[in-house]
């Protein structure tokens, strides 16, 4: 089947190739076919990816509830050990990202890639369910981290192969904007799971159900990703043969794969080392510590403000801010799509969670309103952040193997704020936890600042792109080799986005 339908493209290809220009008329029916083309991959990729990422999220933060359910009482879990079964959790996963690429990018292909790592992390979830103490969370978190590390970047780089760098945003808004959601959900669901009572099944602890029910969901999502995620257009066999040249070539470019090693090389040393790659990363870095921060411990802190609740009042009490979130996430990603830039949004949603935590600082545990008033403003101002940061990486990044890497790269390093959102709310802070609130205004204000600084950088190289001042990387290009494939987003036409 997979033959005939390559024959059925090239033949597509040949016709494109030896016909004439096109008059108003055919462009009208093309814009027409590409119009279904992109409404047939929004229906495939866009819920399918939104429904991983949710999982996903819920999976890794579902701990958070687990504490506040019981789990550090039944596990003997004193001082700073809950802090550092996060932590193992997000070095695994930020070491993991990168080496990751590798897998997915070769001869397993995201088609594969992606749903064994899913029903990995479900298998890990499920297997939490029966922890007996410390020592074994700390080895399932670190496994964990292995399993969910390379999943976000993937499918990044899957969206990065059907649409244009436009289009991109807000998909991978759509689909980190998950995370907020999963907030809401991972309150719902856990206190729904609590409810059902413990279960001599899974040890007789309520907390245990989050994970056991969870991982079962888990490995069912990612049987179903199997049969429903291509790696490409060209694997993409919900679309006509037809359809599958049409989506390929209304990116402008090929996902091309007779590049020679030695420019395969040279784009994924170039990717490593661009600036734009990096100062994304850091941002992202930032924005992972207010993120993961108010994920992993929201539940507590509202426990320190309504402690005569019971364990249920208080999960369902996280769910507001999430769904408030997530409604201001698509909003502000359909924003940056219709105006076409990223720089601007970052820098106008950042103030908002630098007010959220002052808030947190400056007031007492008496202000109840102000604080939890507080905390939608602060998951407000982070949650945006992720999805912007990580599309902005990916549209300035030319060639599928630039992208493959920023798509590595930016999530992997960022996940050195998750750490370092770990330890920012300790034991010996509570109730008020006014460093780790302070530690968040100064990232928060950090990542406002790499926001211009990026904004900055790139409107000056688009200037002198403009200007003809990169021109001469041309004459650098061996006689041998296609200019655009060699020098990438080096190219002097390659103009970045804002």
């Amino acid at each position: 089947m997979t033959t005939v339908l390559a024959e059925k493209a090239e033949a597509y290809i040949n016709q494109l190739e030896e016909a004439p220009a096109l008059d108003s008329a055919n462009t009208t029916a093309l814009l027409q076919k590409q119009n279904k083309v992109l409404r047939k991959i929004d229906l495939r990729l866009t819920p399918l990816f939104f429904v991983v990422y949710l999982i996903t999220f819920i999976d890794r933060a579902s701990i958070g509830n687990a504490r506040v359910g019981g789990l550090e009482k039944d596990l003997g879990l004193v001082g700073y050990q809950f802090n550092i079964i996060l932590s193992c959790f997000y070095i695994t996963y930020a070491l993991w990202e990168m080496p990751s690429n590798l897998v997915r990018t070769g001869s397993l292909g995201p088609k594969i890639w992606l749903p064994l790592q899913i029903v990995s992390f479900g298998v890990v979830s499920m297997a939490t369910a029966f922890v007996k103490n410390f020592a074994g969370l700390v080895v399932l978190r670190v496994v964990l981290g292995l399993a969910e590390g390379g999943v976000l970047p993937c499918m990044a780089l899957v969206l990065s192969r059907f649409y244009t760098r436009k289009e991109l945003i807000l998909r991978v808004a759509y689909m980190v904007s998950a995370a907020s959601l999963a907030g809401a959900f991972g309150g719902l669901l856990s206190s729904g799971f609590i409810s059902i009572g413990p279960l001599a099944a899974v040890g007789n602890a309520a907390w245990r159900n989050i994970f056991f029910f969870e991982g079962i969901i888990t490995i069912a999502i990612g049987i179903v990703v199997y049969f429903l995620c291509p790696s490409s257009p060209e694997d993409a066999l919900f679309l006509t043969a037809e359809e599958r040249v049409i989506a390929r070539e209304r990116l402008g470019t090929r996902v091309s794969s007779n590049i020679s090693p030695a420019v395969k090389r040279r784009l994924t040393r170039q990717g490593f080392l661009a600036l734009p790659t990096w100062l994304c990363a850091f941002g992202y870095l930032g924005t992972n510590v207010s993120v993961q921060g108010v994920s992993l411990f929201l539940p507590t802190i509202i426990r320190a403000l309504y402690p005569g609740l019971p364990t249920v009042q208080i999960q369902l009490r996280t769910v507001p801010p999430y769904v408030v979130a997530f409604a201001w996430t698509l909003a502000l990603a359909w924003l940056s799509s219709r105006i076409d830039r990223r720089g601007l949004v970052l820098l106008a949603t950042s103030p908002f969670a630098i007010a959220g935590y002052i808030i947190f600082v400056v007031t007492g545990l008496s202000d109840v309103n102000a604080r939890y008033a507080g905390s939608f403003l602060c998951i407000l101002g982070a949650f945006p952040l992720g999805p912007f940061t990580m599309a902005w990486a990916m549209n300035n990044a030319a060639t599928d193997i630039e992208r493959g890497v920023a798509g590595g790269l930016v999530p992997g390093f960022g996940q050195l704020g998750a750490i370092i959102a770990t330890w920012s709310y300790l034991p010996k802070d509570a109730p008020n936890y006014y460093t780790g609130n302070s530690i968040n205004i100064g990232f928060a204000s950090f990542c406002w600042l790499i926001s211009a600084s990026t904004l900055v950088y790139l409107i000056y190289q688009n200037r002198a792109r403009r200007a003809g001042k990169m021109d001469y990387r041309l004459s650098e290009v061996p006689d041998s080799e296609d200019p655009t494939e060699y020098l990438g987003s080096k190219h002097p036409s390659f103009i970045y986005s804002l």
